[in-house]
């Protein structure tokens, strides 16, 4: 049996002799240390000094019979060394004639393998890192034992002249009965036509980093180039393992700024530097502004309905930067009996499907039954947690999971939360609730997001009525998981698994059955500006709980189905499920905004969600001072009394006044009090020069009786603090005592101290400030 396995391989290798040059053969000699001592981690290097090992010709080891060297175990037959060690040198005249080195190993029990000091095969061998006393993972025995493993590596680890190979050999036990090593090397001539055969798709954006994937038809190095100028990608990265699944992280990038890259291999670019091929990084944590999201959910069909609801969002979007692209799960289907496999997605997703828009949008997706398969017994693991890179440990914002399973990440002034609905526990004990409410108790976002597949309220093709096995799951996530959510003040819920598109009105604590509803679970039963309608607005300066969440199904951007008893459930004041789409989410400040897009580009529904508007804020100026004025809300407003129609409005007052900012809808109204400070405050002769230096801030404190005030920069040893009203009023003058070089404190009394605005003045000799504070 031994002898037939050796003509296989001798054979395997005639045959490849035509396309491969040897490096060297089996039965060559090596160097070995067999003395059992911890040797660390510098051995597998080049500059390591091997000239006390002892060397003979393979095979090497002992307790077989056909060894050529045999090497020794140690004092005790019952306490074998664990670890051998061998090296060897071989001359290479040229790596770049070869498109990947190939290489063979006999190993019993199991080898870790070198070149130049770089890992690049482990075999029966655990994960991780290793040591002396790692034991193999488990036992090589016959009819194996003479068996070769087949490895490769880039021959862009080898240099030209020479160059080192090192292994280590393992026993599974300390008692083992035997130790085999033999290994040869040669270099593969055959020129590749390497094609990329998925992506390059981008994953896990933060305002630093991004994830780049793609995979390939034949394992190569992974290598990109990037750079903020298409002309000039000048930076790279890369890995010189052979992979046909290839992710690379960029690191060190700026927030919020477009980076060029192209992919390919130490020898090749497989994508050309085009302007398509860009990835934009995410903002710093908590920055307001302009943000795209694309949402799809129940997708992946890989059929023209799905790549008629692509065009809709491609004409609607008119080439607009997606910040992010959002599924909700049922990404890849197959059979209904076989679903959520590398093939599905491949037909779904990847090819002839999204590739214009994987290649430019970071896609952050949520698991769904058919991405499980429906948990049919036997069905092989999801390829889901295969094809995607998903921020486990807070890489993104939020707090860290521990799982693909379920996630969150932040982007710019939005948190967004991931929940798997099928396939977790979803009580509110479980672990997936546990994450839940820590997350949200750390998020200090403006803007909460949430989503996963299956919808709390739906009357599509589910019932969220239907508490039986086959939709059990909305139930639970209403009862157990959308309390948690309202209480600390999600914004919008996205969902799919209904083939339909259901949209809610703004709601609050509604948690039973459909019949369950009442008047008060309905915070605005408007259409939240479709239709020429009021905005849904919250106000959440005070507190964020329970003031209102839109619930949103979108699970027809692949498919449509039936509806179930009782449509339209009464929570919607949108449903239909006759069109095809996805939806386009945009939140600029404390503006959200979603519209659902049918395959012709047009707009079906939409729904504006405003935070915070509709203030009354007081403005102080002192008389001949500019000061520009801003709605609350974003885009035009009416100014009155002047009746005027602008983003913004610049005044130069003499008097108080008052102004009023309306917007286009006439909904919202601003109330913006203009008062003037007084005399003693506007006519203080203050060399701007100075105030440069000197820092004087005010701490919020939760103690209603003593303010505490914080300086530091004036020079002499004695300041004077003078306090007024806004009305020049004098409340108090102290004299105090001033350390030029630490921070200063000194505590404002106010339990006597009447609402509203007071002005603090602090000046020495040479340095002078003021600043202005609210008390309530």
């Amino acid at each position: 049996m031994q002898r037939l396995l050796m003509i296989i391989v001798l054979s395997l290798q005639f045959n490849a002799s035509s396309q491969t040059t040897t490096i060297f053969a089996t039965g060559g000699n090596w160097k070995y240390n067999d003395s059992g001592a911890d040797l660390g981690t510098s051995w597998s290097t080049s500059g390591y000094s091997d000239n006390a090992w002892a060397s003979g010709n393979a095979e090497l080891g002992y307790g077989d019979g056909d060894e050529q060297t045999v090497v020794s175990y140690g004092p005790d037959g019952n306490n074998k060394h664990i670890t051998t060690y061998f090296r060897k040198t071989f001359f290479v005249s040229n790596p770049a004639q070869f498109s990947q080195i190939l290489g063979t190993i006999k190993r019993d029990d199991g080898a870790v393998v070198y070149i130049n000091g770089v890992e690049v095969f482990r075999s029966n061998m655990s994960g991780g890192p290793i040591n002396y006393q790692t034991l193999a993972s488990g036992t090589v025995a016959w009819p194996n034992e003479d068996d070769f493993q087949n490895f490769s590596f880039s021959p862009g680890l080898l240099t030209v002249g020479n160059n080192l190979i090192a292994v280590e050999i393992h026993q599974d036990d300390n008692s083992s009965s035997d130790i085999s090593f033999d290994a040869s090397l040669s270099g593969d001539q055959a020129v590749q036509n390497i094609a990329i055969n998925r992506g390059p798709y981008l994953q896990q954006a933060t305002p630093n980093s991004v994830i780049i994937r793609w995979r390939t038809d034949i394992p190569t190095e992974s290598k990109i180039r990037y750079g903020t100028d298409l002309s000039n990608q000048n930076q790279v990265i890369s890995d010189l393992q052979l992979l046909t699944e290839h992710e690379l992280t960029i690191q060190n990038l700026n927030p919020a700024t477009v980076y060029y890259y192209t992919v390919g291999n130490s020898t090749t670019w497989f994508t050309n530097a085009v302007a398509e091929n860009y990835f934009k990084t995410s903002p710093t944590a908590g920055t307001s502004g302009e943000y795209r999201f694309w949402v799809i959910g129940d997708a992946g069909m890989g059929n023209n309905d799905q790549r008629n609801v692509r065009d809709g969002f491609i004409t609607a979007n008119q080439n607009q930067h997606v910040d992010g692209w959002i599924m909700l799960g049922d990404n890849a289907y197959g059979s209904g009996i076989d679903d959520g496999t590398q093939e599905h997605y491949q037909n779904g997703v990847f090819e002839n499907m999204y590739e214009s828009i994987l290649q430019n949008t970071v896609l952050w997706p949520a698991t769904g039954n058919h991405d499980y398969n429906n948990h049919i017994p036997f069905s092989p693991d999801p390829a889901y947690f295969d094809i995607f890179t998903l921020p486990m440990y807070g890489e993104a914002g939020g707090l860290p999971s521990v799982s693909e399973k379920y996630y969150s990440y932040n982007y710019g002034n939005i948190h967004f939360i991931v929940l798997d609905s099928y396939d977790e526990d979803r009580s509110a004990s479980a672990p997936m609730a546990t994450w839940l409410i820590n997350d949200l108790q750390q998020n200090n976002s403006e803007w909460v997001i949430a989503y996963w597949h299956h919808p709390p309220y739906t009357k599509g093709s589910h019932n969220s009525d239907n508490a039986n096995f086959l939709d059990g799951e909305l139930v639970d996530m209403r009862e157990n998981i959308i309390p948690i959510l309202e209480q600390y003040g999600v914004d919008l819920i996205l969902n799919g698994h209904s083939h339909s598109y259901e949209r809610s009105y703004l709601i609050d604590g509604h948690y039973g059955y459909s019949d369950d509803l009442t008047p008060e679970m309905i915070l605005d039963n408007g259409t939240g500006g479709n239709d020429g309608d009021c905005p849904y607005q919250k106000h959440t300066i005070v507190s964020k709980a329970h003031k209102g969440t839109v619930y949103a199904v979108v699970g027809c951007s692949g498919k449509l189905s039936g509806t179930s008893s009782g449509w339209p459930h009464p929570v919607m004041v949108e449903s239909d499920n006759t069109r095809l789409g996805s939806m386009i989410l945009s939140i600029d400040h404390n503006r959200l905004d979603a519209s659902f897009i049918e395959i012709d580009g047009s707009v079906y529904d939409h729904f504006t969600l405003l935070k915070n508007a509709g203030a009354k804020d007081t403005v102080t100026v002192c008389p001949n001072d500019q000061v520009t004025l801003y709605p609350s809300f974003q885009g035009p407003a009416t100014w009155s009394p002047l009746n005027i129609v602008s983003d913004s409005l610049v005044i130069n007052p003499q008097f108080p006044t008052v102004y009023f900012a309306t917007d286009s809808t006439g909904c919202i109204t601003d109330t913006l009090f203009v008062e003037m400070f007084p005399p003693s405050i506007c006519n203080l002769s203050v060399d701007e020069s100075v105030l440069d230096n000197p820092f004087i801030a005010i701490e919020p404190t939760d103690n209603s009786t003593t303010l505490p005030i914080h300086w530091f920069g004036f020079e002499d040893e004695q300041v004077t603090l003078v306090v007024y009203s806004i009305f020049g009023q004098l409340i108090t003058k102290e004299v105090l005592l001033n350390n030029p070089n630490e921070y200063n404190q000194w505590e404002l009394p106010t339990s006597g101290l009447a609402h509203g605005s007071y002005f603090i003045q602090l000046s020495g000799r040479k340095n002078r400030a003021f600043i202005q504070f609210t008390h309530h």
